[in-house]
Protein backbone atom coordinates (compact mmCIF):
# COMPACT_ATOMS: atom_id res chain seq x y z
CA UNK A 1 0.00 0.00 0.00
CA UNK A 2 1.08 3.32 -0.51
CA UNK A 3 0.10 6.77 -0.21
CA UNK A 4 -0.11 8.78 -3.49
CA UNK A 5 1.08 12.98 -3.49
CA UNK A 6 -1.31 14.88 -5.53
CA UNK A 7 -0.12 18.57 -7.04
CA UNK A 8 -1.51 19.42 -3.55
CA UNK A 9 0.37 17.19 -1.15
CA UNK A 10 -0.78 13.78 0.89
CA UNK A 11 -4.84 14.07 1.38
CA UNK A 12 -5.20 12.86 5.30
CA UNK A 13 -8.30 13.01 7.82
CA UNK A 14 -12.11 12.37 6.79
CA UNK A 15 -12.48 16.35 6.32
CA UNK A 16 -9.55 16.66 4.35
CA UNK A 17 -11.91 16.07 0.67
CA UNK A 18 -15.14 16.28 -0.07
CA UNK A 19 -16.56 14.79 -3.31
CA UNK A 20 -19.67 16.64 -4.96
CA UNK A 21 -19.88 14.67 -8.82
CA UNK A 22 -19.10 11.38 -10.00
CA UNK A 23 -19.28 10.63 -13.51
CA UNK A 24 -18.87 7.29 -15.18
CA UNK A 25 -18.50 7.08 -19.25
CA UNK A 26 -17.47 4.18 -20.53
CA UNK A 27 -14.17 3.09 -18.62
CA UNK A 28 -13.90 6.83 -17.26
CA UNK A 29 -14.41 7.87 -13.60
CA UNK A 30 -14.46 11.36 -12.83
CA UNK A 31 -14.31 12.92 -9.24
CA UNK A 32 -15.41 15.99 -8.85
CA UNK A 33 -14.86 18.54 -5.08
CA UNK A 34 -13.25 20.26 -3.22
CA UNK A 35 -10.41 19.81 -0.62
CA UNK A 36 -9.41 21.27 2.61
CA UNK A 37 -5.80 23.20 2.49
CA UNK A 38 -5.35 22.54 6.26
CA UNK A 39 -5.54 18.73 5.98
CA UNK A 40 -2.69 18.93 3.19
CA UNK A 41 1.01 17.48 3.77
CA UNK A 42 2.58 19.70 3.72
CA UNK A 43 0.70 21.86 4.32
CA UNK A 44 -0.88 24.53 1.33
CA UNK A 45 0.27 28.08 1.28
CA UNK A 46 -2.63 29.27 1.41
CA UNK A 47 -5.49 28.49 3.95
CA UNK A 48 -8.64 27.85 0.94
CA UNK A 49 -10.81 24.83 -0.66
CA UNK A 50 -9.08 23.73 -3.54
CA UNK A 51 -11.47 22.55 -6.57
CA UNK A 52 -10.48 19.13 -7.85
CA UNK A 53 -10.94 16.98 -10.55
CA UNK A 54 -9.50 13.55 -10.66
CA UNK A 55 -10.07 11.21 -14.32
CA UNK A 56 -9.30 7.68 -13.90
CA UNK A 57 -8.96 5.65 -17.06
CA UNK A 58 -9.46 2.13 -18.40
CA UNK A 59 -11.51 1.63 -15.28
CA UNK A 60 -12.69 -2.07 -15.00
CA UNK A 61 -13.86 -2.18 -11.96
CA UNK A 62 -15.02 0.21 -9.03
CA UNK A 63 -17.22 0.30 -5.75
CA UNK A 64 -18.65 3.20 -3.79
CA UNK A 65 -20.00 3.08 -0.05
CA UNK A 66 -20.63 4.96 2.62
CA UNK A 67 -17.28 6.03 4.32
CA UNK A 68 -19.20 4.18 7.53
CA UNK A 69 -18.78 1.15 5.68
CA UNK A 70 -15.01 1.30 4.54
CA UNK A 71 -14.11 -2.48 5.08
CA UNK A 72 -10.27 -2.01 3.28
CA UNK A 73 -6.92 -0.58 5.56
CA UNK A 74 -6.05 3.02 4.32
CA UNK A 75 -3.47 5.45 5.35
CA UNK A 76 -4.90 8.39 3.16
CA UNK A 77 -7.64 9.80 1.43
CA UNK A 78 -5.89 8.73 -1.44
CA UNK A 79 -3.88 5.49 -1.42
CA UNK A 80 -2.42 2.93 -3.93
CA UNK A 81 -3.87 -0.22 -2.94
CA UNK A 82 -0.61 -2.52 -4.16
CA UNK A 83 -0.86 -6.29 -4.35
CA UNK A 84 -5.00 -6.29 -3.04
CA UNK A 85 -6.84 -9.49 -3.38
CA UNK A 86 -9.83 -7.55 -4.21
CA UNK A 87 -10.12 -7.18 -7.94
CA UNK A 88 -9.35 -10.95 -8.43
CA UNK A 89 -11.78 -11.53 -5.78
CA UNK A 90 -14.63 -9.74 -7.61
CA UNK A 91 -13.53 -12.05 -10.58
CA UNK A 92 -11.33 -9.20 -12.58
CA UNK A 93 -8.02 -9.65 -14.11
CA UNK A 94 -5.74 -6.71 -12.59
CA UNK A 95 -3.11 -7.67 -14.94
CA UNK A 96 -1.50 -3.78 -15.50
CA UNK A 97 -4.02 -2.10 -13.44
CA UNK A 98 -3.81 -0.55 -10.02
CA UNK A 99 -6.36 -0.56 -7.80
CA UNK A 100 -6.92 2.55 -6.04
CA UNK A 101 -8.79 3.60 -2.60
CA UNK A 102 -10.38 7.71 -2.63
CA UNK A 103 -12.03 8.56 0.74
CA UNK A 104 -14.04 11.82 1.37
CA UNK A 105 -15.84 13.18 3.66
CA UNK A 106 -19.03 10.87 3.26
CA UNK A 107 -17.44 8.51 0.25
CA UNK A 108 -15.37 5.74 0.05
CA UNK A 109 -14.17 4.54 -3.87
CA UNK A 110 -12.07 1.69 -4.52
CA UNK A 111 -11.41 1.13 -8.34
CA UNK A 112 -9.13 -0.89 -10.47
CA UNK A 113 -7.74 1.38 -13.56
CA UNK A 114 -5.01 1.85 -15.61
CA UNK A 115 -4.00 4.83 -14.16
CA UNK A 116 -5.37 8.73 -13.34
CA UNK A 117 -4.69 12.30 -13.73
CA UNK A 118 -5.35 15.10 -10.76
CA UNK A 119 -5.98 19.17 -11.67
CA UNK A 120 -6.16 21.48 -9.53
CA UNK A 121 -9.32 23.52 -11.27
CA UNK A 122 -9.00 26.61 -8.87
CA UNK A 123 -8.45 28.05 -5.09
CA UNK A 124 -10.96 29.73 -3.12
CA UNK A 125 -10.40 31.32 -0.05
CA UNK A 126 -12.12 30.88 2.79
Amino acid sequence: MATICTPVGVLRGRDAVYLDEIRLKAQELVLVGEINSRLCEPQWPQDSWIVYRIVFEGVTLHESRAIDLLNWKTYSSFDLLEGSPWPTSCGARPSGKNVYSFLAYDHAIRLLADGFTFEVVRERPR
